[in-house]
Order: structure tokens, then C-alpha cells, then sequence
């Protein structure tokens, strides 16, 4: 009984921890982090950055940090570059439950009558996965795979315009 109750308490840990990325990804405050590697600001510093008030960086940080995600020093908070890569690739990822928890509520009804629920109830989830989409797009296709086919010849040839595709 005690470890299945760590295992819980451990995945009740790791969904804050989901939260928190899921909320600094979609304020900007995770791209902004990324994009300057093992510095470390203070709340402020990165709210004047990131356009995220400085209150909630604190907030958002303390779960970060407790979940061994980003780093702090001297009240200072930081993303260590070898955990960038991951967080950029995966970030927009924990914004899915979130979104699908808007509907807990209607889940919940529903469970109870046995009725369905109607696609109105996860507006917010299609726009989401819009944005998914781009993000595979751009990481998969235009970073990846192009450059890979023929040793960047394909590249070279779409870059000179005019190629007619099929999407």
C-alpha cells in the first residue's frame, strides 16, 4: 500500500509539474527561457523579457524547479542548455490536458447519464491541435527531413521557388 500511495503522490507531483510547463509554454515564458541557455534572471528580469508578469514566473518556476525541470541560483531562475532541446520539441505537448480537462465537468455528466459529448465541448483542444501541427510541421518536415533528402539537395531546389508541391 505505501508504494502504490508514493506512485500516486509521485503522479500527482509530475501533473503540477505538466501544468506548469503547459502554462510557461503558452505565456512565452518557456521559449523566452529556451532561447537564452544557462542564463539565470530573476523573476523580474524575465517577465521584462517574456511579457509574463513577474509573480507568476515565481510561481511557475518554484513548481519548475522543484520538478528538477529548470534551475535556480541565488533567487535567480534558468533553463540548463542541455534541456533545451527537449522543452522546445515538447512543450507545446503539455498543453494538451489542460485543454482536455475543459471539459471535466461535461466528462464527468456524461459518465453518469451514459450520453456523449458534443466536439462544441473541446473547441480550445482543435485550435490546439492546429498549433500541434504546425509545430510537427516546422520541427519534422522543414528542419529535418528536407535538409536529410539527397544531402540538402532537396533543400537547395525549394529554396529556389517556383516548385510546385502537393501538401
Amino acid at each position: 500500500a505505501e508504494d502504490f500511495s508514493g506512485r500516486l503522490t509521485s503522479l500527482l507531483n509530475a501533473t503540477a509539474v505538466s501544468s506548469a510547463i503547459a502554462v510557461a509554454n503558452r505565456t512565452g515564458l518557456l521559449s523566452c527561457m529556451c532561447a537564452s541557455p544557462d542564463e539565470f534572471l530573476t523573476a523580474q528580469e524575465w517577465g521584462e523579457r517574456s511579457g509574463v508578469n513577474a509573480r507568476y514566473i515565481t510561481e511557475i518556476m518554484g513548481v519548475l524547479v522543484s520538478g528538477d525541470v529548470a534551475g535556480m541560483e541565488g533567487g535567480k531562475f534558468g533553463i540548463a542548455g542541455g534541456r533545451v532541446e527537449a522543452l522546445k520539441s515538447m512543450g507545446v505537448y503539455f498543453e494538451e490536458h489542460p485543454l482536455l480537462h475543459q471539459a471535466f465537468e461535461g466528462v464527468c455528466d456524461s459518465a453518469q447519464k451514459g450520453t456523449g459529448m458534443p466536439h462544441s465541448s473541446y473547441a480550445s483542444f482543435h485550435q490546439w491541435m492546429g498549433v500541434l501541427s504546425t509545430h510537427k510541421h516546422q520541427r519534422l518536415l522543414l528542419e529535418t527531413y528536407i535538409p536529410s533528402v539527397g544531402s540538402g539537395y532537396l533543400k537547395g531546389v525549394l529554396s529556389k521557388g517556383g516548385a510546385r508541391v502537393l501538401d
